[in-house]
């Protein structure tokens, strides 16, 4: 059982251990902007112009049509701005941080908690196939989809946003 300490300091983002929390909801651009109380043209600068939040993700369904981006932001990336520090991380750092724990399968669940998503866009993404699941999947309670952390991690590869 962990000090409530402890379950703060995860909730905010840290281990006891002082390392970033693993499975942290990705920002959207709205809550950036009001996190760092800038424009939504100065935080898409941020994105694809300065680099300086490094890591950030078009999770569209089919972002060569889409009208308006769906652009998320790992934590990381907005922690380390914040404290005025140049983003340093590896895509093995990021595929840690990006998912909740080491076993192989996500639940849907928890990929839309990572991606800050409806259910309804996880679900439009497995029938897309841009995600992959294992066994059947449906409503109900125990009927999230079963994700393998190697499809979601090669989702991300393919939608980062430079």
């Amino acid at each position: 059982m962990c000090s409530a300490l402890e379950a703060a300091r995860a909730r905010n983002g840290v281990t006891p251990e002082g390392t970033p929390a693993r499975g942290r909801p990705f920002f959207t651009i709205p809550g950036i902007v009001s996190l760092l109380d800038r424009t939504p043209d100065q935080v898409l600068g941020m994105i694809a112009e300065t680099g300086e939040l490094l890591y950030a993700f078009d999770l569209s369904l089919v972002p060569e049509r889409a009208t308006r981006k769906e652009l998320r932001v790992l934590p990381q990336c907005v922690e380390d701005f914040r404290a005025g520090r140049k983003c340093r991380l590896g895509w093995k750092d990021v595929a840690r941080l990006a998912t909740p724990h080491d076993n192989p399968i996500l639940t849907g669940v928890e990929i839309q908690r990572t991606l800050n998503v409806s259910g309804s866009h996880v679900t439009a993404l497995l029938r897309r196939d841009l995600l992959k699941s294992v066994g059947k999947w449906g409503p109900g309670p125990t009927g999230s989809p079963r994700i393998p952390a190697s499809s979601f991690l090669e989702f991300l590869e393919r939608r980062r946003f430079f």
